[in-house]
């Protein structure tokens, strides 16, 4: 039995309660022994923002979100294969776990789900190896680079980050909460271009936090009903390749491009498209999403306003 995570974005009210049952699927394809379920809080709203974050809760117990380093807050649970499902000692089975949503609007929490090992083998060196690293400071650096650990002590081998060389992760999937009460979702589950470029457009000449960008485009995406890959907080893709998941698809990477596309990229922007970028000199990256217009003449939105 495998089990899946619907990558998709999801409109929440404020405080409100949601069930992971809702957004699990499994199949009879043999899976993982072991799955990681991990959330992400990043604390970079407007100045003044309520900083109240949600929570999971299961069998009678509530797993909050913890500051691991600087702007980083993160959630994180092992559960191990059983014949009735995944299950983790404090928190019970993965599919009877609920979310409640953080109590104020405008928050953006991102889950992702990760698996290792071959389902049916238990593996105790491996398992140790996942609660090392989820007890890490590193779980999400400084740097922006998410779920890394460094095993082998010369380099930082990521565990949890499809993308990275050497990575041990299956990524199951990515979903998104955004808390609202000025939005429903006309499309729930599914994303439009039009639909993200709408959603964008609500946020041109608003006051967010300067290093805000992957918040917002996540609120975007997730207004409009899909989850951005993981692979976007990290702007460069010399750092970590640009991966395609859920609903999203990797247009053009950089890396991949002749001399001329590399030049020639801006030529290719159509309106629902969210970008990264980075600086390879340092000083972190942008990312921001096309609400008008195409190639030259389009019209972006990011954390600037």
């Amino acid at each position: 039995m495998s089990v899946i995570l619907a990558s998709e974005g999801v409109v929440a009210q404020p405080g409100g309660v949601l069930h992971f049952s809702d957004f699990l699927t499994t199949d009879a394809y043999p899976g993982y022994e072991y799955v990681v379920l991990i959330g992400l809080d990043l604390e970079r709203y407007p100045q003044g923002t309520n900083v109240a974050r949600g929570a999971l809760s299961g069998n009678g117990h509530t797993l909050d979100f913890t500051q691991r380093s600087g702007d980083y807050h993160s959630c994180s649970a092992i559960f191990t294969y059983t014949t009735n499902g995944y299950f983790n000692d404090t928190l019970g089975y993965l599919q009877d776990l609920t979310y409640v949503a953080p109590p104020n609007t405008g928050r953006v929490e991102v889950f992702t789900l990760h698996g290792f090992g071959a389902q049916g083998t238990p593996d105790a060196a491996l398992k140790s190896t996942l609660e090392t690293a989820l007890t890490s400071s590193d779980l999400f650096s400084v740097g922006a680079y998410p779920a890394w650990t460094d095993l082998n002590k010369t380099a930082h081998t990521p565990v949890f980050y499809p993308g990275y060389p050497g990575a041990a992760s299956g990524l199951i999937g990515t979903l998104s909460f955004v808390t609202r009460t000025d939005l429903v979702d006309s499309s729930p589950h599914v994303a439009t271009p039009t639909e993200i470029a709408a959603v964008a457009e609500a946020y041109v000449g608003g006051v967010w936090d300067q290093a805000g960008g992957w918040v917002l485009a996540n609120s975007i995406a997730a207004s409009a009903g899909s989850a951005l890959p993981l692979s976007a907080l990290v702007p460069n893709p010399e750092d970590a390749a640009p991966s395609s998941a859920g609903q999203w698809r990797v247009e053009f990477n950089s890396l991949d491009a002749s001399l001329y596309d590399q030049s020639t990229w801006m030529a290719r922007l159509r309106p629902g498209d969210i970008v990264t970028f980075g600086n390879r000199e340092g000083g972190g990256g942008k990312i921001f999403t096309v609400v008008d217009g195409t190639g030259y003449a389009a019209w972006i939105v990011d954390c600037t306003g």
